[in-house]
């Protein structure tokens, strides 16, 4: 649980973890995550299924689903299979809704070219 403090960070956890407080960051959950009506997040989160009644500005990713209850607003991309809004809430932003939440974007590798490979392109 985070309090009024702001939380600068990578989150990780496993279980059910709620949120009262800032966060600036990235959470990511084997679990449910709770925001709570006074939780102001700007992060990438990424979790099993999120609650959330506070202000969250950045993508979620919900592998189950997204419960935005109001008074939330959400500005931002959401990509879950299940997606439920309260009337009140602000959205801004995209939905995806897909039964496999899109892969991580992690660093990009390219292979370059063997020696012999590069023989090839070199004129005779």
């Amino acid at each position: 649980v985070c309090s009024s403090d702001l939380f600068k960070g990578v989150i990780k956890y496993q279980g059910s973890v709620r949120i009262d407080g800032r966060l600036d960051g990235e959470v990511h959950a084997e679990g449910t995550l709770y925001l709570g009506e006074q939780a102001v997040i700007t992060a990438k989160i990424t979790a099993q299924t999120v609650i959330s009644k506070g202000q969250v500005t950045g993508n979620i990713t919900a592998r189950e689903k997204i419960q935005l209850l109001a008074p939330a607003v959400m500005d931002g991309a959401v990509f879950t299979p299940s997606l439920l809004i309260e009337e009140g809430v602000q959205f801004n932003g995209t939905l995806e809704m897909n039964k496999t939440p899109p892969p991580e974007q992690g660093p990009q590798t390219f292979k370059l070219p063997s020696e012999k490979e590069n023989e090839s392109l070199i004129p005779a």
